[in-house]
């Protein structure tokens, strides 16, 4: 196990490897833009400063000419660590100087009340709600408040030496995002680092962190004095805090973690319990979290709501519109032409299921509500924040990354960029010019994979996660009546028949002429057993004049056109056409765009009852020879390995690859669920084949997840028993080298819009891994089955010639009869 130094220098170092690369800004326009405004007229502030008072026994700030420094700083840093002293002891002295600025500034308006402090912090650890080993060497502590991650209005750094200047920015980084993900008040951070006598500012708010150019603490005395007036009395809203938000002092929630005052509009909740917190494990994006709360002035145990907190990009509606729209089209929408389903899937056999009218999987059932499907929504808003520039400081403004918090800075199309991670494998410099800010599409982008952290130096993006157009973001909450998410619920039955109701809820809004475009298990939720769709903020219509190119979800469970952002057959008909490259332009085939749709929704729901199946086992006394407990443990990160990788992905929408993987499931689960599986990834497959890629969706398609995939599933008995995996989510720190590092469920993806100009793929697994993986799944299941066929085991013969089930047989028909392969 790693000490706690290397834990922390571990975590912070993947952070910056992401990163990589920090768009700089002039020092101007970092105080004219991010700043809080300066508290009094810096030349008097500087002048009181160089002059004796009764503050000082002697001025703090020398102005000889030629000579100006700090007075404590006229033998520079670096050298006065010669005379043995310790670095923080060195440094302390800017509580001197923080203090004596802070006064001179109370001298000059006596109106003023200081909001911070700036303390040395030395070698403590600061409370926190997540563990962080890390220890700031300066905190500027909000006033009346003891030191913890919460009071850490601002952190800074010091190094004696200019050569550890890349060791000193990473723990600013680190510190930055700490507070953002550790605070639920915080919508941007400030941040601080000095080497020698060379200072940065640095800003971090949900869309982008932002560097200054360096300046001279001592040859620069008038900026650092002015950014630290700013700093001693800026306004909590000027700090980053969300005054929406009130921290209920030692009041905590049932899960030990702080409890808060959260208000929407004029209506106040009060937390009781955290939901989700994404921003562990991403500080920018979406940073979605979601609390269980009830309204203030009822008793706590009346906390039936979630209070939902994100930060969507600016096009956003607010989900509560969405919500609303989709009920209003529910109640006018004529809901009497469509067709209902067999009595039995074999019909599906008749080719008279081919066309006609879509199938309605739940036709003719009575008493059923079709906005029962949705997850209630009560409220929605745009976070307001203060507007202190219109004079009195009362108004209200809607929170903004860009317009608001960045002080309506567009970030250039080209700028210098700050490297904060050394080892490039293109071998750039630390400080790089011409970056570029425009938007890259991932389509042409190469990229590597990012994800064993002792291997980072050799497998890293291209880009960093910043080398992209920098968006405005906006501030949304929400409250929607609380429900169980899926990956909570124990009993396999409940959870296909929660996923079912789900996979409903999307043939509804598909009827509706809209795609949900984010499915994934954590968007699947129970109300009293009843499933229920959530999570609308990237709801589209679809429009035949404009195609939706845009590419959303959450990887593990994205379709696989939708990872490409093209179409699948052709993107075959591409690679197979290189061969007459010479051929006359006017025998190519024209390429139509590709767009979202509602079969990748589908395909999502496909993958969730996959993950269902290898995140978990069964019960102990289901699981029966020949099963192979280890053979199963080690499908789940195969199948879902948590990054991009359509090549991979790909591989198990054919019937042979499909047929590995279920192989490893228990005997009795690959005997309910087997089958129907492969039913639907064969619908997939002849569909993706199409020859006219606006064709409809073939009538039976909803009908065959969800009564014939979800309904399999809900004859499976038993509780699922999730597989407990070594390693620890991203970010996050060893507590005691005596601590258990294991999480009995795999960490759940970001759950932020894949920002496709950020993403980072994965290599596919070579043969040379792929070929022992997969032989040696099938050798043991071909000795703990002797006797069995080629069709079982996998050997041998062509699966798809073999395929003999009676329900899979019509797939074979159609199959020849659309022309596919």
């Amino acid at each position: 196990m790693m000490d706690k130094d290397t834990s922390a220098r571990t975590a912070r170092q993947a952070l910056c490897a992401d990163i990589r690369d920090i768009p700089q800004v002039a020092v101007q326009i970092f105080l004219d833009h991010f700043m809080p405004p300066p508290p009094v007229d810096v030349d008097i502030l500087v002048d009181k400063l160089s002059r004796k008072s009764d503050h000082t026994a002697r001025p703090v700030l020398s102005l000889v000419e030629g000579a100006e420094c700090w007075e404590a700083y006229r033998t520079q840093p670096a050298r006065r660590a010669k005379d043995n002293k310790l670095e923080h002891a060195i440094y302390s002295d800017l509580e001197h100087i923080g203090a004596q600025i802070a006064a001179f500034c109370c001298e000059i308006n006596g109106k003023l009340k200081q909001t911070t402090i700036l303390k040395m912090n030395g070698t403590k650890l600061l409370p926190s709600v997540i563990y962080t080993s890390a220890e700031p060497d300066g905190v500027r502590v909000l006033v009346h408040h003891q030191p913890s991650w919460g009071s850490a209005a601002i952190t800074e750094e010091y190094e004696l030496r200019q050569s550890a200047a890349m060791d000193n920015h990473q723990k600013v980084i680190w510190n930055m995002f700490h507070s953002m993900r550790t605070d639920v008040r915080r919508r941007f951070v400030f941040g601080l680092t000095i080497e020698n006598t060379t200072v940065r500012l640095w800003h971090m708010n949900r869309e982008v962190i932002i560097v200054s150019e360096p300046f001279d603490m001592n040859k620069d005395w008038r900026i650092f004095a002015d950014v630290y007036a700013r700093f001693s009395f800026a306004s909590s809203t000027r700090l980053g805090y969300d005054d929406t938000i009130v921290l209920r002092d030692h009041r905590q929630q049932r899960d030990g973690h702080p409890s808060y005052r959260i208000f929407v509009d004029d209506i106040a909740y009060i937390t009781t319990e955290t939901l989700a917190n994404y921003a562990v494990h991403d500080g920018f994006g979406r940073s979605t979290r979601v609390f269980r709360a009830y309204r203030d002035g009822q008793p706590a145990t009346d906390d039936i709501y979630a209070i939902k907190d994100n930060w969507l990009r600016e096009a956003h509606d607010l989900e509560f519109n969405t919500y609303k729209d989709i009920m209003t089209a529910i109640e006018k929408h004529d809901w009497s032409h469509y067709r209902a389903p067999p009595v039995d899937a074999r019909e599906l056999n008749d080719a008279s299921w081919d066309e006609g009218d879509t199938v309605d999987p739940r036709h003719g059932q009575d008493g059923f509500d079709r906005k029962s499907y949705f997850i209630k929504i009560i409220a929605g808003i745009l976070v307001k924040t203060k507007d202190e520039d219109d004079g009195e400081g009362e108004g209200s403004i809607i929170d903004n990354t860009l317009h608001v918090i960045s002080g309506g800075f567009q970030m250039p199309e080209r700028c210098e960029s700050l490297c904060v991670f050394a080892r490039y494998n293109d071998g750039a410099s630390a400080a790089r010019k011409g970056r570029t800010a425009t938007y890259v599409s991932t389509a042409t982008q190469e990229s590597e994979t990012s994800g064993d952290e002792t291997a980072q130096a050799a497998r890293l993006p291209v880009m960093g996660c910043f080398e992209r157009k920098v968006y405005a973001r906006m501030h949304h909450r929400s409250v929607m009546l609380y429900a169980q998410p899926l990956d909570k619920i124990k009993s396999a039955s409940l959870a296909f028949k929660v996923l079912s109701d789900a996979s409903y809820a999307l043939f509804i809004m598909h009827q509706l002429d809209l795609c949900h475009r984010d499915m994934s298990p954590y968007n699947v939720l129970s109300v009293g057993g009843q499933g229920v769709l959530a999570d609308f903020e990237y709801v589209k219509r679809k429009d035949t004049a404009t195609r939706d190119t845009s590419r959303t979800g959450t990887a593990n469970f994205m379709a696989v056109e939708v990872m490409r952002g093209n179409h699948l057959r052709q993107q075959t008909q591409s690679l197979s056409n290189r061969k007459n490259r010479f051929d006359e332009a006017s025998d190519e085939q024209e390429i139509v765009p590709w767009e979202f749709r509602d079969v990748h929704d589908l395909e999502s729901v496909w993958w969730i009852a996959l993950w269902l199946l290898f995140r978990d086992t069964a019960e102990p006394d289901a699981l029966t020879p020949p099963y192979q407990i280890d053979a199963h443990k080690a499908m789940y990160p195969i199948l879902f390995p948590g990054v991009i990788d359509d090549s991979e992905r790909s591989k198990y929408l054919t019937h042979d690859y499909l047929r590995t993987a279920t192989n490893v499931l228990p005997p009795h689960w690959k005997a309910v669920i087997g089958k129907p599986l492969k039913l639907f990834r064969r619908s997939l497959s002849l569909f993706y084949d199409r020859e006219n890629v606006d064709q409809r969706l073939f009538p039976t398609m909803w009908y065959e997840i969800d009564r014939v995939v979800c309904a399999a599933g809900e004859a499976l008995t038993g509780q699922l028993v999730p597989f407990v995996f070594d390693g620890r989510a991203p970010l996050v720190e060893e507590r005691s080298p005596d601590d258990a590092d294991t999480h009995a469920i795999p960490p759940p993806p970001v759950f932020g819009e894949l920002d496709l100009d950020r993403v980072v793929t994965t290599t596919p697994m070579d043969e040379d891994q792929e070929k022992p993986l997969r032989r040696s799944l099938l050798n043991d299941l071909k000795r703990a089955r002797p006797g069995e066929d080629d069709e079982t085991t996998g050997s041998g013969r062509d699966g798809e010639a073999v395929v003999n089930e009676d329900v899979e047989e019509y797939r074979v028909t159609k199959k020849a009869k659309h022309g596919g392969s």
